[in-house]
């Protein structure tokens, strides 16, 4: 039945002995049973089979010849397990150790706590195993409490710590200090620590001072006394012991009032506003005036001068009626700004100027003049001179377009430009023309926004007048069309032309100082996410709000009156549930034009929740509906000037790379802030930090003037950081002007990915370094596919000959011969020829012979693929010319004899067509039926058959392995 079995269906075979196996064992007759078994490769059945009758010595000896050594042990340790239920763990560990498995039995012995026996097999033969007996010894007597016994067991493991540790747990400090004294001397601190701590919840502080001293940690005596609210005890033990730790101690209790033995200090954010200085007022009628103080010179003393500065401010009238004692301490505000915060100093100029005010010094209007001159970005004009800079860029232009409310129908804002910011707009809002006219003839202002070429990327129109409620005298800025496309508003030059529209407006009104200016408008998802991002302040539609300061109420009447106003004049509809506004338009974006970034910004989720109940958001396409939009209104203070301001600053940092606008943008806004406070600096005659501040502002020539005539040692800061920057930006071109370093300008192109300008000049100012880059950007363009620029590129230049470029050059060589590309061989032909050809060599190109004769490394690896290359192009030369078809066919039987140069099958297949062509039938049989062999080969490697008897006598390649090399192969390695 085997023999049947074995012959007809062998894939049954090893289930027959499976089944005969299976019906030996239950006769009893076991040997049949494991030989069967293990002729179906299932030893392991026969190894179960001997273990479930407890025939150990037969189930070890199966798995010891058929599992190795593992499997073996295996059933060493489930003999041993049974043993020990028989015979007790002794037994067991016994029979391990029998079988020379020692160290399992000593894990074995200490699992089933025979600690004696498995101390006994560590000495006669696993002695590095007794410090672990010892540990483990000593972990089940701790269990146990056992502490005395455990501790000498740990002793003998060489594990004090875990001694000290134990008795940690225990709280038996005198214990643990013993242990800690004669094993581990580095541990006595962490014993003081402990028991310290344990003192802190005892509430004996001062001895637990005492060891948090003795341990060398003041800062934990001082966490203690925090966390028990005693502030003068922490600041003593400060003083003396941690001084850098005294304004964290103080600020800790900024909250936490007068109360026991607490200190009150003044904590403000760095911008100072009237919401700041009323809660520091509120903060201050809680507090002596002395206290105060202490609290401002420990911040003094600890150089934390910004916390200084805000709690000598948190003094007013409430603290002291003396006006001179006043000016005195406001005066230390101004001297610190001064010196060590010049950052905000004309802040701190400004609220001192308006307190000497309030208590009629007359020293407010210097210092009030002092201020004008120096306040930069929070100003208005200074924030519109910004865009008005820019625009005078050569490569980014505003048109501001008077609109047809103050003007003559007649004015540049005609039909034209009307039709093209219409067809604008239309990539943005699917809008109709009348709604849209209905706005642009009602206008005051239009901004609109071009590249270089003159292509609109963006407008905005304006309106504005008296605010419908609200402050007396306060005017509002009422957005119309707001068209930026997403890479303007990247750039931030939508939120800038708000604040052209500010002094737009205060011109055309006549504002005087003091008039209040709001800004009011809807806006969709796009806008709303921007404003969230450049604004400090503002409040949504219903326009609720829990701040019930004046100002605040105020914002909420102007924005309600005007977003209905709007509303009602354009045919809005506003959802009295959740604010939202129905414009009337589609967009036609739809969710996935925006990637996963776009949608997890902080504006657009807050956009989606806005008006809806807690955990409910709008999906993605009612997000993107025009249907969905918010009114927005808020009030263009200094706050949000000045945040609007720094917004466009960080964008056009963060987003040079917009290619229809010059980095020039980003470096005008950079100058104007930092050129500012360079002046400042210079002001207070701090050379080295106006310096920097030119520096970071890229003005670089004050930068070097100042820096040769004040701070010399600066001038080299000054011309590295200068040519640091040129490499940043990528102007080789002036890199090389200033400075000659082309090594520096070579590197920067090639980081730029700039090969044309890299390889160009190298070849004219740095032949040396010509070979490096030439290679780099050839395996760049190898690694994209881009094989034929990347030979091109090689020929034009000229091949390194360094060995270590071989493969690019073989690689290049084998994809241009396998293809169909006309120009290919040539190229590599001319490749090669460079790459054999010796530098400087002169005349007709090396002849067969002598290629041959050349013993370099290039010809040897070469030779033959550059006659294959010249062979191919020769070939290629006669199909053009449709000439000479026997001259083809006889190039092309030569190229078989090169076929390891190109895929073999297709030297076979080009020479059996060209012999059919040129009517040679026979050679054209034999060379497509080798073609045939060759293809059948790579279909079927395992059943290939090649005859090669027809090619015994030439030089074309023949297999290097007969048959019967094969055969004996596969007898080898099957029997492995």
């Amino acid at each position: 039945m085997l023999r049947l079995v074995s012959k007809y269906r062998k894939e049954l075979l090893n289930d027959t002995y499976k089944h005969i196996a299976e019906q030996y064992e239950m006769k009893g007759n076991l040997k049949k049973a494991e030989h069967y078994y293990v002729e179906a490769k299932m030893w392991t059945s026969a190894m179960s089979m001997y273990r479930q009758l407890e025939k150990w010595e037969d189930a070890k000896r199966v798995a010891k010849v058929h599992g190795g050594k593992s499997s073996f042990e295996k059933v060493v340790l489930a003999q041993a397990h049974a043993t020990f239920k028989e015979h007790g763990a002794e037994a067991g560990a016994q029979l391990l150790a029998k079988h020379g498995l020692i160290e399992i039995a000593i894990d074995y012995a200490v699992e089933h706590s025979n600690f004696q026996h498995a101390f006994e097999l560590a000495t006669h033969s696993a002695k590095h195993k007794l410090p672990d007996i010892h540990l483990k010894k000593a972990l089940a007597l701790e269990d146990d409490e056992q502490f005395k016994l455990a501790e000498e067991e740990f002793i003998k493991a060489v594990k004090p710590k875990e001694a000290i540790d134990m008795y940690v747990h225990q709280r038996d400090w005198v214990s643990a200090m013993r242990v800690a004294e004669a094993y581990d001397r580095d541990g006595i601190k962490d014993v003081m620590v402990h028991h310290a701590k344990d003192l802190v919840d005892q509430n004996n502080l001062q001895a637990a001072e005492n060891l948090f001293i003795q341990a060398g940690k003041p800062d934990l005596a001082v966490q203690a006394y925090k966390s028990k609210r005693m502030v003068n005890e922490a600041i003593r033990v400060c003083k003396k012991h941690c001084p850098h730790m005294l304004g964290d101690v103080v600020d800790s209790y900024s909250e936490g009032g007068s109360g026991a033995q607490g200190v009150l200090i003044a904590i403000t954010p760095p911008t100072w506003d009237p919401i700041c200085e009323a809660k520091l007022k509120k903060r201050g009628a809680t507090q002596s005036l002395e206290e105060v103080l202490d609290a401002a010179k420990i911040y003094e003393e600890t150089g934390n001068y910004s916390r200084a500065i805000d709690t000598y401010l948190s003094v007013d009238e409430n603290s002291t009626a003396d006006p001179d004692r006043l000016e005195e301490v406001w005066e230390n505000a101004v001297r610190l700004a001064m010196k060590h915060a010049q950052e905000r100093y004309n802040e701190i100029v400004a609220v001192v100027a308006k307190r000497l005010k309030m208590i009629q010094r007359f020293e407010a209007e210097q210092l009030g003049v002092e201020v004008d001159l120096r306040r930069f970005l929070m100003d208005l004009r200074s924030a519109t001179s910004l865009l008005r800079r820019s625009a005078r860029t050569r490569t980014l232009q505003l048109q501001v377009v008077p609109g047809n409310v103050f003007h003559s129908t007649s004015s540049c804002f005609d039909s034209a430009l009307c039709d093209s910011l219409y067809d604008f707009s239309r990539k943005l809002s699917l809008e109709p023309r009348s709604h849209w006219q209905a706005h642009a003839d009602t206008n005051a202002e239009l901004h609109v926004l071009r590249c270089e070429g003159g292509e609109i990327q963006g407008f905005q129109m304006w309106n504005w007048g008296p605010s419908l409620a609200g402050p007396t005298g306060a005017i509002v800025l009422r957005g119309g069309k707001l068209r930026f496309g997403d890479p303007i508003r990247r750039l931030g030059l939508h939120v800038m032309s708000n604040l052209v529209a500010v002094h737009s407006a205060r011109t055309a009104l006549s504002v005087i100082a003091g008039q209040r200016v709001y800004r009011a408008g809807i806006v969709n998802v796009h806008a709303f996410s921007s404003y969230f991002e450049a604004l400090a302040s503002f409040q949504t539609l219903p326009f609720t709000t829990s701040d019930s300061s004046d100002s605040s109420l105020d914002l909420a009447r102007v924005g309600r009156a005007e977003l209905a106003a709007l509303a009602q004049v354009s045919g809005y509809r506003i959802d009295a549930r959740t604010g939202r506004i129905d414009v009337g338009q589609r967009s036609p974006f739809l969710p996935e034009d925006f990637g996963d970034e776009w949608w997890n910004r902080p504006g657009v989720q807050v956009f989606r929740r806005l008006g809806l109940a807690s955990g409910a958001d709008f999906s993605p396409t009612e997000t993107l509906s025009r249907q969905n939009d918010v009114g927005i209104c808020f009030e263009l203070d200094d706050a949000n000037v000045t945040a609007m301001s720094r917004f466009i600053q960080r964008k056009l940092e963060l987003h040079e790379a917009f290619p229809c606008f010059s980095k020039r943008v980003s470096l005008v806004v950079v100058e104007m802030v930092f050129e500012a406070a360079a002046e400042l600096y210079e002001s207070i005659e701090a050379a080295r930090e106006a310096v920097n501040c030119y520096i970071a502002g890229e003005v670089w020539e004050k930068a070097k003037l100042l820096a040769q005539q004040q701070c010399p040692d600066m001038v080299r800061v000054v011309e590295e950081r200068y040519k640091s920057d040129l490499v940043n930006k990528g102007d080789g071109d002036e890199l090389i002007r200033r400075t000659g370093d082309v090594d520096s300008a070579l590197d920067m192109y090639a980081r730029n990915g700039d090969w044309t300008k890299c390889l160009t000049l190298a070849e004219k100012h740095s032949p040396k370094m010509l070979p490096h880059y030439l290679v780099q950007y050839c395996k760049i363009l190898a690694n994209k596919g881009d094989i034929l620029e990347a030979c091109e590129t090689l020929v034009r230049y000229g091949p390194p000959t360094e060995q270590s470029n071989f493969q690019l050059y073989k690689a290049g060589a084998l994809q241009l011969m396998s293809g169909d590309s006309a120009t290919g061989p040539a190229l590599v032909r001319e490749m090669l020829l460079k790459v054999v050809t010796p530098p400087g060599a002169l005349g007709s190109p090396p002849t067969p012979k002598t290629l041959a004769d050349d013993r370099s490394p290039q010809a040897a690896e070469f030779t033959r693929a550059l006659l294959a290359a010249h062979l191919q192009m020769t070939r290629q030369r006669f199909r053009e010319n449709n000439k000479a078809p026997e001259m083809v066919a006889k190039i092309s039987v030569a190229l078989c004899r090169y076929c390891a140069e190109f895929p073999v099958d297709r030297a076979f297949y080009d020479a059996g067509l060209e012999c059919k062509n040129a009517g040679m039938i026979n050679m054209s049989f034999f060379f497509l039926n080798r073609f045939l062999d060759i293809a059948d080969a790579i279909d079927d490697p395992e059943n290939a058959a090649i005859d090669n008897t027809d090619f015994m006598e030439t030089d074309i390649p023949s297999p290097y392995a007969s048959g019967l090399h094969r055969l004996r192969l596969a007898d080898v390695i099957l029997a492995s």
